[in-house]
């Protein structure tokens, strides 16, 4: 989902005094959310491709994040990523990595995203599931049932 929001950033403050009179002007500009999408909690550009990690729920035992994943030049989706963890799991990683858990979860999707930009396998299946667990992790194209 593409998000409308805006967000209005100050670009320029500037204070004189003229007289003894103190003025003082701010420029503000519109911008566009980092992300480009509704949600997003991690964008980043990759060579062709553009990568949007946003997370969808968490529960008491499992996160579930969705990864998307569009053409830089176009915004023409490519593929997406349903990225799973069961929390015990993303706890015992981060543990081992000394990272925050949403951390190690971002950096074992994207990795996996990019070697799906780079080998091209997007082009044979556009849904995935990553499933991350303690010591390993699963990717498996999603085949749409007829």
């Amino acid at each position: 989902m593409f998000s409308n929001h805006r967000r209005l950033a100050v670009v320029e403050v500037t204070r004189y005094f003229d007289g003894g009179t103190a003025h003082e002007s701010i420029v503000i500009e519109e911008v566009s959310m980092s992300c480009g999408l509704s949600g997003c909690d991690y964008a980043e550009s990759y060579g062709e491709a553009e990568l949007f990690l946003a997370l969808m729920g968490t529960g008491t035992t499992r996160s579930l994040y969705m990864l998307t994943v569009r053409e830089a030049d176009t915004h023409r989706p490519m593929f997406d990523v349903r990225v799973e963890a069961e929390l015990d799991d993303l706890m015992e990683r981060a543990r081992r990595t000394n990272r925050p858990p949403d951390d190690e979860l971002r950096a074992v999707g994207v990795s996996y995203a990019r070697y799906l930009v780079d080998g091209g396998a997007y082009r044979h299946a556009p849904h995935f599931r990553l499933q991350i667990g303690d010591r390993d992790e699963v990717l498996e194209p999603l085949v749409a049932r007829g």
